[in-house]
């Protein structure tokens, strides 16, 4: 459960920043960092408040 909610709020930073979107695309591969360029436009509107 903990692990699940880990995941979603790991995603949610994901999602809404940029900063963290780009350093974890670094850190995978760089068809992470392709998705990433695109994603970041897309999320940036509807960012889920916690």
């Amino acid at each position: 459960m903990a692990v699940v909610l880990w995941h979603l709020m790991s995603f949610d930073m994901f999602a809404s920043e940029s900063f963290t979107c780009c350093y974890k695309s670094l850190r995978v591969t760089q068809l992470m960092s392709f998705l990433c360029i695109y994603e970041i436009p897309l999320s940036q509107p509807q960012q889920i408040p916690i």
